[in-house]
């Protein structure tokens, strides 16, 4: 034995020493399983528990200290927030759910609108929905009167996605619209590709609510004004204490949350700093015939991911769990895993980790998975009250599954479009708490 093994082994002893006279810590189980760094074992005939580390009193007394060290030392992680931050959604993806709107059309009586009505509106589903301000499609904005409104062209109706407005896109010329709450709802022309969109969310404000408004005010780029609820009403419009100008009609007003409450209807000329908000509560009959429900269910912002693969777990260890809350494949053992993928028995599954017996050491874990009754990727409000199975699970390529997150509170929904060559490959949307 050299002087560096006499070092450790004495090292060791002491640890040894310290845990024999302390008794061990708790989660024990789960750092030596970290440190085993490979998935744990699906039950079967031959099998009922997970591996567990050879008992080497030495290795086992490290990975004890090792351990202690983790649960004594304080939380280096802030708390969520949960707040909308609206600097992020600028600068992210998410503002290709907000559309400039240009309308050009013709009334009843032949007369062209003089100059383009502009304005603004929101995608509330992946397959091109969105909603806006009906009077946008009147003569002079002047809803009142069924005469001023605009019979549209094929190309009446164009709209620039993004923060500056891409390229003009067609949306269709029939428009649905709800005159008495001042709303519309328009169709992206055969979408190429999942939009972006927004999370509504039909509730009622108190005053001091924080509140943001988007929208492309005149001939700007995007632009945001916050503000908060004022707790009053006028002719059933939400009255906000915010200044919202031309072109930012049938904008989507958010909470803290980041869920769209309301429309921008319009503002009072004589009043600055004060304008209107027609809340989704009324959008109700326009969107249900499109199949968008609201989603209220206290969890973040609906997020839109990009495809996730994951890899074998008993192989690729690093690469084959992904936590929804941080938008990111992890390794195994991550505390924010809320779904794994490994090759058990012969087939590639999925874990979902849950802390009770055979594997209780999952750190609180409330994970499970649930076929979803609704077969698209626009919300998890259909996974609320399911029945959830957990640990391992055989999945079928081309279904969706509700994913009730590792915190047992938030959802997220996933749609399994390939298993080959060892990797499991899933689209998502999330509530989860970013």
């Amino acid at each position: 034995m050299t002087n560096d093994d006499r070092t450790k082994s004495a090292k060791i002893k002491d640890f040894r020493t310290f845990f024999d006279n302390t008794g061990p810590p708790k989660m024990v189980n789960a750092g030596t399983r970290y440190l085993e760094r490979v998935p744990p074992l699906e039950p079967s005939s031959n099998t009922s528990q997970c591996p567990r580390v050879a008992a080497n009193p030495s290795f086992l007394s490290v990975a004890r200290f090792l351990v202690y060290l983790v649960i004594s030392a304080p939380p280096l992680l802030a708390t969520h927030a949960h707040a909308f931050d609206i600097s992020k959604f600028m600068q992210s993806d998410d503002r290709n759910a907000i559309i400039r709107l240009k309308v050009v059309g013709v009334t009843e009586e032949g007369i062209q609108n003089e100059t383009p009505n502009l304005g603004t509106g929101f995608f509330v589903s992946e397959n091109g929905y969105a909603l806006t301000s009906a009077h946008l499609f009147y003569n002079h904005f002047k809803l009142a009167d069924p005469k001023q409104q605009l019979h549209l062209a094929t190309e009446g109706l164009t709209g620039q996605i993004g923060s500056i407005g891409v390229a003009p896109v067609l949306f269709e010329p029939a428009v649905k619209f709800d005159i008495a709450n001042d709303l519309a709802l328009i169709k992206f022309v055969d979408p190429p590709y999942a939009v972006k969109f927004l999370p509504v969310c039909g509730k009622s404000l108190s005053a001091g609510d924080p509140l943001t408004a988007i929208g492309f005010p005149s001939n700007l780029p995007l632009s945001h004004k916050s503000g908060d609820a004022s707790g009053q009403q006028v002719n059933f419009r939400d009255m906000v204490n915010m200044d919202l100008v031309g072109g930012m009609s049938g904008g989507p007003i958010l909470d803290q949350a980041g869920l769209v409450i309301g429309v921008t209807t319009s503002g009072l000329t004589q009043q600055s700093g004060t304008s209107f908000s027609t809340s989704i509560r009324f959008a109700s009959s326009l969107l249900d015939g499109v199949g968008v429900k609201p989603n209220c269910s206290g969890g973040g912002q609906i997020v839109v991911g990009e495809r996730v693969s994951l890899l074998d777990g008993f192989t690729q260890y690093d690469a084959s769990a992904f936590s929804f809350e941080r938008k990111s494949v992890v390794h195994w053992g991550d505390l924010t895993n809320d779904i794994s993928a490994a090759i058990s028995n012969g087939s590639m599954k999925l874990f979902l980790p849950y802390n009770e017996a055979p594997y209780p050491d999952a750190a609180g874990a409330k994970g499970g998975i649930a076929t979803a009754p609704q077969k698209v990727l626009r919300n998890t409000d259909d996974c609320a009250s399911l029945e959830y199975k957990h640990h391992w699970f055989q999945p079928d390529v081309g279904e969706f599954y509700c994913i009730r997150n590792r915190d047992g509170e938030t959802f997220s929904k996933i749609y399994l479009a390939a298993i080959e060559n060892g990797s499991l490959h899933f689209d998502w949307i999330s509530n989860a708490r970013h």
